[in-house]
């Protein structure tokens, strides 16, 4: 019997293939699994665990137990939740039985957890709960869980007597539980505490509250409210996110919207949340129940008056003041109003009634500290008020203290619900609003209350003010007179007809000195406006792809509005970018291509298709991956076979990148490429298809993914992973012949069929012409011969590819960039030696030029730009020398001591290229070649990624020898022998690189030996 070696599938593969299996239920997915909850190595044990966490598992139960009483804790906790994710009620028992098993807290919690998920008013289960509850001593997660399983059962009145013993923490998870229950008892539940509160830290006390509004029929909302006024404000706080972290709809909408109108303001933050609270009220009522909304626009207008005639009553106003001194006094007093509290404004007063004035240095860092969060503007008026504290008229300082008298410090707290208000009319959509809140905008002009003013330009916005929109327009034209305004008319735009300011926001984006905050609301706005039908707006959108200060990921969203609300007549601009400047440019001109061929059907395909296949030679390797898949999207039947080498030839980044935004234009052909890349050893391409495949196991592709996956793991003990073939070579029609649309795409297939990745090795006499000129023929083919007889029995010996003799040179390529250093450094040696002791008429000196990269082979020569570059390091080379390029040095630099030459320019180059000296060898070689590697101690066959890995692929040779006490098949083994090797010289030749040669003939070798010993047990 043949017995084949075996291939471990890499550990991070196997880990995604268990963990995408989670995503199938059936038995045969569950018992492999299961098998893998032993594996020695913990994290292919915990994915199989996870992966197991399906309702009905029941043959993995058992399993688990075990895991759970034997395994490491990382497994026992895995194996706990995968028992709540089967939910089957036989385990509950055994669980309980655990938890009184096992002291560490950590587990006892994440059983109780598991418990309570599984069978919550399990009797047993309960009276487990209750226990923990009653223990003095236990720890307060497992109490919380412990009361959240009694809860979850509606056992409350267990929990009555016992919540105010509990920590702050288990009181609040009770009452936010509290919120998600549809339990009878819930509102007798909160009412029972309703007298019971002052006991309650602030953060519990909130929870309540948001629970006593929610759930009982009528709340009182003076209740409420004076909680609100009589405790800190982490009381509000606590109450708002409550409400945030709720799913679905409100109940009773309309009483949570009256309450949350009149709500107090505590500081930005919170009445952000405030004011989203409000408006996910208003969009569920408008989607649900649209008469109510009358109710709402009738409470906010009402409000709205309210307060505004409240603020200004005793306003402190800057309206109207001419005199300077009057004007700092009255500024000074208005940011005391804004920011100060009471007891500092009182310290204030006193200031200025003594006499003689103290020292102000402690009142002024006081008030300096109370600006902290304010904008630089008050800050710098703050500064401008510094001599109202060196006064000495007694008449200046009697008229800043009757100012100062009539500080109301609720003021700017009513502003600020004036704000509320004024945003919640424009989502409303309260048109009868619109005088009054253009007196308020006037009013916050006049006052230079910016927030206020950017408020009302924002809903008089959303209410297509007509005077707001002609405002808008004048003020975009000069929009550096104040930045609130500017903000405000910016967010105001994308409510008001795109025909009106889109010229004005375009304008904006390409003038220098507007600031990134800006750029980036003009273009949030303008994604959300509809530019279809106007003409221009795009294609000017285009040209700001090329501004200097817009950021990459400006650029970015530029381009998706180029790409979904472009037309045809965008098509060409956007081509012409894929071309020039950086890369950035190029990258959004192409996802901008992507959309728009997806939606317009009018774009040129063949146009596109061509400019693609010139970008998949684009020096920048991300735009050849937005090249592809753009490709990918347009269903071109050449993508699959650039995409086989981007997912292999790609770093690990790039590939991951790429995988990523597939799923848009996935298909059956490149879902196989996705699930073979599955024995790919990259940690984070393995994390993207863990994350990819997940998306599409659910949908058409279910089925071939579950075959495929089940595939791997039955042949990953006996096969070898597929491996990346090339497309094999086909005779290419003459390109001359060719429309020019498929030019470039003819082009870039005949290169990729016929190229390899190799180091190019040019070698030359120096002074080969002058030398010739002064000695006779037969000295001149003495030389040639002399230096044919040094160098190509190195070539050979260290694996080179003789291409062609030049006369005085040769021309040879090597898979790998050490073999080519390797013999240069031979070569030169042997030069050095021969010269010793020869004439000077017989000496001679060679240069040698080395550069490494993808090589057109065809019809027994090679053809492209690294073996013109290579050509050229060596006509600048110096007699002796090795010059070698960046891309090899990186290849050796390991082994090689090199010596930076610098940048050099060659002919046929725009830009001066590295150059290097190789000098002499700095490692043992040999050595090395005897260490195990990465890949041999595994025992995977993968792209290698270490050093000596790849230098011992490099070197591989397969031998296969016909054992001299063979008998019985003698004759076909030797004749198979042949064959072998015909084989191993035929990959030599048509392998793109070492690493494909290597795959290929440790691939021979393995099957020799098979056949060898199949051979040698039928002697037996």
């Amino acid at each position: 019997m043949v017995k084949s070696k075996k291939y471990l599938l890499h550990k991070d593969s196997k880990i995604t293939i268990l963990t995408l299996l989670k995503h199938f239920y059936d038995e045969e997915i569950f018992s492999i699994l299961i098998k893998d909850f032993y594996d020695e190595d913990i994290d292919i044990s915990l994915a199989a665990i996870k992966a197991s966490a399906s309702i009905g598992n029941e043959a993995a139960v058992s399993h688990l137990y075990q895991i759970i009483e034997k395994g490491k804790i990382e497994q026992k906790i895995a194996a706990i939740n995968t028992l709540s994710g089967i939910r089957a009620p036989s385990s509950v028992n055994m669980l309980i039985k655990y938890f009184n098993l096992f002291d560490d807290k950590h587990i006892r919690n994440e059983i109780l957890s598991a418990i309570n998920t599984i069978a919550a008013a399990n009797e047993k289960v309960q009276e487990l709960n209750k226990s923990i509850l009653l223990n003095p001593t236990a720890d307060d997660d497992i109490k919380t869980c412990a009361v959240l399983g009694l809860m979850e059962s509606g056992n409350l009145n267990f929990l009555k007597g016992i919540l105010e013993s509990f920590s702050p923490n288990i009181q609040k998870a009770t009452f936010q539980r509290i919120l998600t229950l549809n339990n009878q008892d819930a509102e007798d539940f909160i009412n029972f505490f309703k007298d019971r509160i002052k006991s309650f830290s602030p953060y519990t006390l909130g929870t309540y509250l948001a629970a006593f509004q929610l759930k009982t029929k009528n709340p009182q909302q003076t209740f409420i409210i004076e909680q609100f006024q009589h405790s800190d404000n982490r009381v509000f706080i606590s109450f708002l996110v409550s409400l945030s972290d709720l799913q679905g709809k409100f109940i009773h909408p309309v009483r949570l919207f009256r309450l949350l109108l009149i709500a107090p303001y505590i500081d930005n933050e919170t009445e952000a949340i405030t004011g989203d609270l409000l408006i996910r009220i208003i969009e569920q009522i408008n989607k649900s129940s649209p008469h109510l909304l009358n109710e709402l626009t009738v409470m906010t207008q009402a409000h709205l008056e309210t307060i505004y005639a409240r603020i200004r009553k005793n306003y402190i106003s800057l309206k109207g003041i001419r005199e300077r001194d009057r004007l700092l006094k009255v500024l000074f007093a208005n940011l005391l109003e804004r920011y100060a509290d009471g007891e500092l404004i009182q310290k204030v007063q006193n200031y200025f009634k003594s006499d003689p004035f103290p020292n102000p240095a402690s009142l002024i860092s006081s008030i300096r500290d109370s600006l902290k969060n304010a904008p630089e503007e008050d800050k710098n008026k703050f500064e401008a008020c510094m001599p109202l504290f060196t006064m000495d008229s007694r008449k200046d300082v009697l008229t800043l203290l009757n100012i100062l008298s009539s500080i109301n410090t609720k003021r700017p707290y009513l502003i600020r619900r004036l704000n509320r208000l004024i945003r919640i009319a424009g989502h409303i959509k309260i048109r009868t609003s619109i005088k009054k809140i253009l007196d308020i905008f006037n009013f916050a002009g006049e006052e230079r209350i910016g927030f206020l003013e950017e408020t009302s330009i924002v809903t008089l916005s959303q209410l297509l003010s007509r005077t707001i929109i002609e405002k808008a327009r004048a003020f975009l034209s000069s929009p550096f007179k104040n930045n609130y305004q500017l903000n405000g008319y910016i967010r105001g735009s994308r409510f008001i007809p795109p025909k009106y300011l889109i010229s004005p926001l375009l304008h904006l984006l390409i003038v220098p000195g507007v600031n990134k905050g800006t750029v980036e609301l003009i273009i949030d706005a303008i994604s959300s406006m509809d530019l279809k039908g106007i003409k221009g707006p795009v294609l000017n959108l285009i040209k700001i792809l090329e501004a200097g200060h817009i950021t990459d990921e400006q650029r970015f969203k530029i381009a998706d509005i180029a790409g979904n609300q472009g037309d045809q007549t965008v098509f060409q601009p956007l081509l012409d970018l894929t071309t020039k400047g950086k890369k950035e440019v190029r990258i959004a001109a192409i996802r901008a291509l992507r959309s728009l061929t997806i939606r317009h059907t009018e774009i040129p395909v063949d146009i596109l298709t061509n400019r693609l296949y010139i970008l998949m030679e684009d020096e920048v390797k991300d735009v050849q991956v937005e090249g592809l898949i753009t490709l990918l999207s347009l269903k071109d039947d050449y993508a699959l076979q650039i995409l086989k080498d981007h997912v292999h030839e790609d770093p690990e980044t790039i590939t991951a990148y790429l995988i990523k935004n597939l799923l848009p234009v996935i298909s059956h052909d490149i879902l196989m490429i996705l699930l073979q890349l599955i024995f790919s050893p990259g940690r984070v391409i393995q994390e993207t298809l863990r994350d990819v495949i997940a998306q599409l196991a659910g949908g058409n592709y279910a089925e071939e993914i579950r075959t495929a996956l089940l595939q791997y793991l039955k042949n990953s003990a006996n096969k070898m992973p597929t491996v990346r073939q090339k497309t094999p070579v086909t005779e290419q029609p003459a390109l001359t012949n060719e429309s020019i649309i498929n030019h470039a795409k003819l082009e870039f297939k005949f290169k990729r069929e016929n190229s390899q990745l190799l180091t190019v090795f040019f070698i030359d006499i120096v002074g080969y012409t002058e030398k010739s000129s002064s000695i006779d023929m037969s000295s001149i083919i003495d030389l040639i011969k002399n230096f044919e007889e040094i160098t190509l029995p190195v070539i050979k010996n260290f694996k080179g590819t003789l291409i062609k003799k030049m006369g005085d040179g040769l021309l040879a390529v090597f898979k790998h960039p050490l073999n080519a250093v390797l013999a240069s450094l031979s070569i030169q040696k042997k030069i050095a030696e021969y010269n010793e002791f020869k004439l000077d008429t017989e000496r001679f000196y060679a240069r040698i030029g080395l550069n490494t990269g993808l090589v057109i082979r065809k019809d027994a020569d090679i053809y492209g730009d690294v073996v013109n570059v290579a050509s050229r390091m060596e006509t600048s080379a110096n007699p002796g020398d090795i010059m070698l390029t960046q891309s090899t040095y990186e290849e050796i630099k390991n082994y090689i001591q090199c010596t930076k030459l610098g940048n050099i320019q060659i002919k046929g180059k725009k830009d001066p290229i590295p150059a290097y000296s190789a000098d002499k060898v700095i490692v043992d070689i040999n050595n090395l070649l005897r260490k195990e590697s990465k890949t041999e101690k595994t025992e995977r066959i993968q792209i290698a990624s270490d050093p000596i890995t790849k230098l011992k692929e490099s070197v591989f040779a397969p031998k296969y020898s016909v054992p001299p006490d063979l008998t019985t098949g003698r004759e076909i083994a030797e004749n198979l022998e042949q064959v072998f090797y015909d084989l191993t010289n035929a990959i030599e030749e048509i392998a793109k690189d070492y690493h494909e040669e290597y795959v290929f003939k440790k691939y021979l070798q393995n099957r020799w030996e098979q056949f060898i010993s199949g051979f040698k047990s039928v002697n037996v």
